[in-house]
């Protein structure tokens, strides 16, 4: 998988998403600014994804 799906957003309950070791997948798409109430956002063996995720989330979401 290079790309989430933008069927993500749709997802408007989503508390917590969970990514790990997907390098090919380079950003996030826009979308994911519609999960208003996502609490966590855990990014693992990605460093440059989780970089990249700081500039639009806010960073206390982010682990």
């Amino acid at each position: 998988m290079s790309v989430l799906p933008e069927w993500l957003g749709d997802l408007t309950s989503l508390q917590r998403l969970e990514i790990w070791g997907c390098q090919r997948i380079k950003s996030l798409p826009q979308c994911v600014q519609q999960l208003t109430t996502l609490k966590e956002l855990q990014i693992r063996r990605h460093p440059e994804l989780k970089e990249w995720c700081g500039f639009f989330l806010d960073e206390e979401t982010i682990v």
